[in-house]
């Protein structure tokens, strides 16, 4: 392995190494990438070759400040160079850590420089020749590594440097100026870049996060663009007082309330923001559910996110926390309400538009028709109502509102004081979901309710519909007959409810006399119309007729 060629950065000669640092070979150009034959040849011991699962890795010594090794991975017959994917090794050219020739600026005599491989901003003193530094209005950093934060102290020289450009570049973190002559940079530009320690990260997972800190390393800043980013969090950049204009293009930044101030920003003006999308963290390496896959924040613009963030924390109720946790097909909000003990003793009038899932466990609400009846319950598919007083539910509402609801409905009722269901209705409901074809079948879930199992007629179709919705036998379980009832404690699903309830008769004994009046009655009309068309012919009375004595 030791015979195999490696890209790795040359040394310049003052790089401040310590005493016990092994002696290393004279560098041939500063800073130069060049191919060695072997791994001692770098750095000695302050650049440690690393070859783990098939990856080869030059990390960076902090005993060698200016000991700067790419890194390069190798994973999936691809090699990763700071980011940049390339197919083969044979596609890697050779580096070079330098400065571009100076382009002289529009309307200005002062000087545009782009410097590639930087290990530190203090780089740029050693690249350019001295007599450039005081006309070094813009300076650009691409395609480097920096291990060190970013400060204007390293920029000391560059008394009119004006503007700053960090692109496709590793970010450590920002750091406030000590020295007091550092130049006013008023325009910073920082586009494709992070922060990320692992290159073997997927694009989207290439983050950098804006640390408070940057306000204080800049703060003379006019003018910031933040271009094809993925930022979990930005803070409110309120400490940058000469800020006029703001604009993030393209990447991503989190939907989150944290950053709920760049919607106030946008609304007054004060941020340009163009294609930007809501970040989404990469999770495939833990395994995404279902669920996670439908509900998500995927291609999801930055804007609405935000905005929708906004309506569901306005209208949420009182004592309840509101948030949105995704879209469901990329255009409907998953609103989520949290009244968990709340004290509520009636359902709110007003939750938040789209909400889908309503959480009031630990309350005292004894009534919950208004999840019927009111038009902002009407996308719920899951409404949790445990641990309240609940003792009743009306069945033709509940009928309507499944009838008529076109998504997947569970509602947990555990915990509270209901005695019975309205079973008639959710037998038919049931009945018809199974006939049609229906795809929604709702959820109830039943447990620690003091169940009358003394009324058959109740129990039979009880048991029967807990067979129905819920195979889940441990959970069956909890659904249980109230104290002072037949079989007191024992699981509904367990009861021999058949020999216990028996079997009423087809026909009650009141039905049966009713029906031998009935054909009594018929028989006599039939035999008096036929005793009349007999005398109309022949004139003959009916025979009971002839024996009677006055006749």
């Amino acid at each position: 392995m030791d015979t195999k060629k490696y890209l790795v950065p040359d040394i310049s000669p003052n790089s401040g190494s310590t005493a016990d640092a092994e002696p290393r070979p004279k560098a041939t150009a500063l800073r130069r990438w060049r191919r060695v034959t072997t791994r001692e040849e770098c750095c000695g011991k302050q650049c440690g070759w690393e070859l783990q699962e098939g990856a080869v890795v030059a990390a960076a010594s902090g005993a060698m400040s200016y000991c700067v090794c790419l890194w390069i991975i190798l994973a999936a017959g691809t090699i990763t160079v700071s980011g940049i994917k390339v197919k083969k090794e044979s596609d890697i050219k050779e580096i070079q850590t330098a400065c571009h020739t100076p382009q002289i600026l529009e309307d200005s005599n002062l000087l545009h420089v782009e410097c590639e491989g930087l290990a530190s901003l203090q780089n740029v003193t050693t690249l350019l020749k001295k007599k450039m530094w005081r006309r070094l209005g813009s300076l650009t950093i691409t395609n480097s590594n920096l291990i060190t934060d970013v400060s204007l102290d390293d920029l000391v020289n560059y008394h009119v440097l004006h503007t700053l450009t960090f692109k496709e570049s590793r970010l450590r973190d920002w750091k406030l100026s000590k020295m007091s002559s550092v130049p006013r940079v008023r325009k910073l530009v920082v586009e494709q870049c992070w922060d990320n320690d692992t290159f073997l990260a997927k694009e989207k997972e290439l983050t950098l996060t804006i640390s408070p800190k940057l306000q204080d390393a800049f703060p003379d800043v006019e003018e910031l663009y933040l271009l094809d980013l993925f930022m979990p969090y930005i803070p409110e950049l309120s400490g940058m007082k000469n800020l006029k204009k703001f604009v993030i293009d393209k990447g991503a930044a989190k939907c989150d309330p944290e950053n709920l101030w760049l919607l106030e920003w946008y609304n007054v003006g004060k941020l340009e923001i163009n294609s930007t999308l809501c970040f989404v963290a990469d999770k495939t390496e833990d395994g995404l559910s279902s669920m996670n896959i439908i509900f998500t924040f995927v291609s999801i613009n930055l804007m609405k996110g935000l905005r929708d963030i906004k309506t569901a924390i306005d209208d949420c109720p009182l004592a309840c926390h509101c948030e949105i946790n995704g879209y469901q097909r990329k255009t409907e909000p998953i609103a989520v309400v949290n009244c968990t003990s709340a004290n509520w003793t009636q359902l709110p009038d007003l939750i938040p538009s789209h909400t889908r899932r309503l959480i009031l466990t630990n309350n005292r609400i004894t009534n919950i028709s208004k999840v019927f009846t009111n038009p902002n319950y009407r996308s719920l598919s899951m409404i949790m109502l445990k641990n309240n007083l609940i003792d009743h539910i009306d069945g033709e509402l509940l009928s309507n509102y499944l009838h008529n609801h076109s998504k997947d409905f569970s509602i947990n009722l555990i915990n509270n004081r209901l005695e019975t269901l309205p079973v008639k209705h959710l037998e038919r409901m049931y009945s018809d979901y199974t006939r049609n074809g229906h795809r929604f079948i709702p959820v109830f879930r039943l447990g620690g309710n003091p169940w009358n199992c003394d009324d058959c007629a109740f129990l039979v179709p009880f048991q029967n519909l807990i067979f129905y919705q819920d195979l889940q036998r441990e959970k069956a379980k909890e659904i249980r007959c109230g104290e002072g009832r037949y079989a007191e404690g024992q699981p509904i699903i367990m009861l021999p409810v058949r020999s216990y309830c028996k079997v009423d008769p087809l026909l009650d004994p009141l039905d049966i006399l009713n029906i031998c009046l009935g054909i009594l009655l018929l028989l006599f009309i039939l035999n008096f119309l036929h005793n009349l068309v007999q005398y109309q012919r022949h004139g003959k009375l009916p025979w009971i007729v002839t024996r009677f004595p006055c006749c």
